[in-house]
């Protein structure tokens, strides 16, 4: 029962909120789907690392990973862009809650809890955008690799 209220509940949960922000964005056809499991999967990484870390930053950062991976892949795989996964992809992540809760204290005058969520707010997104850009740039150097040594194979020929 714990399986389903901390983990199974939680990853549909963000299915579902990926699928919204596709169709939100005009995404059409089977990419919905895709784009929503890009969430679900970000998420349920987010989770599994939350039980090994009392760090935000690193589950974000792994998630961020993962969202990259699998937007790249499935840009690749169905000749899509690969905003149409991203961006749907992310939302699970966006430290909202964190964000609304620094600001909520700011606003009754704890000027101290208020700042240091504003702080693990940017390390929060930070972390996502990290793990976005690492992994894009690996994809494209590996990319531009292959694409050199198959040059270079057929110029031998």
């Amino acid at each position: 029962m714990v399986f389903l209220t901390e983990f199974a509940v939680p990853v549909v949960a963000s299915y579902v909120a990926s699928m919204a922000f596709a169709l939100l964005y005009n995404v059409h056809g089977k990419n919905v789907h895709i784009a929503s499991l890009c969430g679900a999967f970000s998420y349920a990484v987010y989770l599994v690392v939350m039980q090994f870390t009392d760090s935000m930053v690193i589950p974000n950062f792994l998630g961020g990973v993962v969202i990259a991976i699998y937007a790249e892949l499935a840009a690749m795989i169905f000749k899509a862009p690969i905003t149409v996964y991203l961006v749907p992809g992310i939302v699970p992540l966006v430290p909202g809650l964190t964000i609304y809760k620094a600001m909520e204290a700011c606003l009754r005058g704890n000027l101290a809890v208020g700042g240091a969520g504003v702080v693990n707010t940017i390390k929060i997104g930070g972390a996502i955008a990290l793990g976005l850009i690492l992994t894009s740039y690996f994809f494209r150097l590996f990319r531009s690799i292959a694409q050199k040594l198959g040059r270079d194979a057929v110029c031998r020929q």
